[in-house]
Parts: structure tokens; C-alpha cells; sequence
């Protein structure tokens, strides 16, 4: 079985028995939100929030270091 999750169409908002979008949990997922910040100059997400504002939520330290292969 493979999971796929789109994190975002657009400013489409959709939710049905198989299918949410945005996905429900892009907010806690640094995996998710670091990528985007570099992606998006003004940092700021189809939602309106700040990736930023997201990011002092949620320890995202270690994830960081993966991703970027900081020591």
C-alpha cells in the first residue's frame, strides 16, 4: 500500500472519506514545513500563515540537522 499526502492545492480545501487537503497535520511536520520555507520566498503559506509562526510550535531541531546534514 502506498500513502501519498498532498499537502497543498492551490487554496483548495477539500475533505472526503479518502482524501484532505490541506493535509490535516502539514502544521506539526517540519519535514514538511522545512522544505516549504525554502520553496516560498515571502514564507508565508497558500493559508496565510507564516511558516515561521508554524516552526515555533514544534521542535524542529533534529529534523534540521537530517535535512541538512548538519553535524
Amino acid at each position: 500500500m502506498l500513502f501519498r499526502s498532498i499537502i497543498f492545492f492551490g487554496n483548495e480545501k477539500i475533505r472526503t472519506e479518502n482524501l484532505e487537503i490541506p493535509h490535516r497535520a502539514y502544521k506539526e511536520r517540519a519535514f514538511v514545513l522545512l522544505p516549504l520555507a525554502d520553496c516560498l520566498e515571502d514564507g508565508i503559506l497558500p493559508t496565510g500563515e507564516q511558516i515561521a509562526s508554524l516552526l515555533e510550535n514544534i521542535n524542529y531541531k533534529l529534523v534540521t540537522n537530517i535535512i541538512y546534514q548538519k553535524g
